[in-house]
């Protein structure tokens, strides 16, 4: 693989759509900004800010009626958003309604309908409709040049699973569950 076809795919990733609303260069107010709003003039608790960020990105028809009609802005990544719920559930921060949402929300992995492993690394690539196969075998290779660049710089090589996806590979799921995020990192246990 090139090194441009690398830094394009980075490139791509790393990319936020333009939600222009047609009049000139404003904006609609998406989730994330009404939220962020709704947070800053102390209407919403840091907890309901979380859970509703959240919801716009996993379970949008889970959400008030406020937010229900706002378009979901096109997140870079979701995993801050995955980080913070985590280190919140270690923290026992959460009200337990709130903790009982995630934790039920944590049940596991997606459903695999198909993978491929890499054979130089730890790494499997699993896709959860046959539609997203040809992008598995894509993001397999993109992921082994990953590893190969990193560990190259110095950097350790990232830990095993465990044998949490079937065995000690390193799981990536390539999917469409994410609404409005780019890609995700959730951590193995909440």
């Amino acid at each position: 693989m090139s090194k441009y076809k690398a830094f394009l795919f980075l490139a791509l990733l790393l990319s936020f759509p333009s939600l222009a609303s047609g009049k000139g260069n404003e904006r609609p107010l998406s989730h994330q900004s009404f939220i962020k709003n709704q947070l800053k003039q102390g209407i919403y608790t840091q907890e309901e800010a979380l859970l509703y960020n959240y919801m716009a990105i996993k379970k949008p028809e889970k959400l008030p009626a406020e937010l229900a009609f706002l378009p979901n802005e096109k997140r870079l990544s979701a995993t801050g958003i995955f980080v913070e719920i985590f280190q919140g559930l270690k923290q026992k921060r959460f009200s337990p309604a709130v903790e009982a949402f995630f934790l039920e929300e944590s049940n596991g992995r997606p459903v695999s309908a198909g993978y491929v492993d890499s054979s130089k690394y730890p790494l499997r690539v699993h896709w959860t409709d046959a539609r997203f196969a040809d992008m598995g075998r894509d993001a397999l290779e993109y992921a082994e040049y990953a590893w190969e660049v990193e560990t190259g710089l110095g950097f350790n090589a990232p830990r095993t699973d465990d044998g949490a996806g079937g065995n000690e590979s390193i799981d990536i799921y390539i999917g469409s569950d994410a609404d409005g995020a780019a890609g995700y990192t959730k951590p193995v246990e909440w």
